[in-house]
């Protein structure tokens, strides 16, 4: 369930970073297979590698998780109150 969301927001985060799998993976040297593995939500991301996309995406590890987490409070905030 948090994988899909995660993965969601990986995706989101990449997009927003202007840069494809691709590219993330050349900047990584995480194989893009992985990284879209992780995007579809189909497994758990270990630290290291989260460490490394984030700074791939140019921020570190702490400024990902807290987009993230503030993607899932606003996600969970409009499920409660559909209408705001």
């Amino acid at each position: 369930m948090y994988q899909e969301r995660i993965g969601h927001l990986l995706m989101s985060a990449r997009k927003n970073a202007g840069l494809s799998a691709k590219v993330l993976s050349a900047k990584t040297g995480i194989p893009r297979r992985n990284i879209s593995y992780w995007e579809d939500g189909e497994g758990d991301i270990g630290v290291d590698a989260f460490i490394r996309l984030a700074h791939g995406m140019g921020c570190n590890a702490a400024e990902l998780i807290g987009k993230i987490e503030g993607r899932m409070t606003s996600e969970r905030r409009n499920s409660v109150n559909p209408t705001e």
